[in-house]
């Protein structure tokens, strides 16, 4: 009888036992999937608010040359976030042609081409000076973004005339690298100089109705 007893005793421990290290794996792999959720949502809204700056230009026709230089400063950060330099703070052949290096295409030539192997690029102050030259040498450009304007015309919008700018939307203007599913360049052209003298205006600001057609 006192044998029946231990057995039954060692038997309940050992089924208890059992129980806890099933529970325990249970929950470990239950919290493991919940990790990995919660990590490919952080990873997934990472990467749209990383995306998103350069999307908030995509379709339009009336950038200004001080936010065509946020594009250029914002891409150099993500580079520089990245550590897409060598050691000494160079950008090379390689890096330069790393799938995953941002490129700021004007007029279909990327803005960081001519720092390759330069020492400007690596110094702050020396880059900023640069910027800051392209941006009065163009400060009366205005720059688009998978778009291009048809045309323009005049409305009577609530018993007033107002200028309308038509405007055409090109594909493929924001450039998605197929791994990471990040923005690694960006297509930006300038509206032509003929429309801009045109209708005499100094910045598409001026015109606050947009159309596509």
């Amino acid at each position: 009888m006192e044998n029946t007893s231990k057995a039954l005793i060692m038997a309940g421990e050992t089924l208890i036992a059992v129980l806890v290290i099933g529970l325990f794996v249970t929950i470990n792999t239950l919290f493991g999937k919940f990790s990995k959720n919660i990590n490919k949502q952080l990873e997934v809204s990472n990467i749209s608010v990383k995306n998103a700056v350069f999307m908030g230009y995509e379709g339009r026709v009336n950038i200004l040359v001080t936010e065509l230089a946020s594009i250029i400063n914002y891409a150099k950060k993500l580079n520089d976030d990245n550590g897409l330099k060598n050691p000494e703070g160079k950008l090379t052949y390689q890096i330069y042609n790393s799938p995953t290096f941002v490129k700021v295409y004007i007029n279909g030539i990327d803005y960081f081409a001519q720092y390759i192997n330069s020492n400007r690029y690596s110094d702050s102050a020396l880059f900023k000076e640069d910027l800051n030259r392209y941006m009065q040498d163009n400060n009366t450009k205005i720059y688009m973004v998978g778009a291009t304007i048809t045309g323009f015309a005049e409305k009577n919008l609530n018993g007033k005339t107002e200028h309308v700018v038509y405007k055409r939307l090109i594909p493929n203007s924001i450039l998605i690298h197929k791994d990471t599913a990040l923005v690694n360049g960006i297509k930006i052209d300038t509206v032509p100089d003929n429309l801009l003298d045109r209708y005499n205006f100094k910045t598409l600001n001026d015109f606050n109705n947009f159309e596509v057609r």
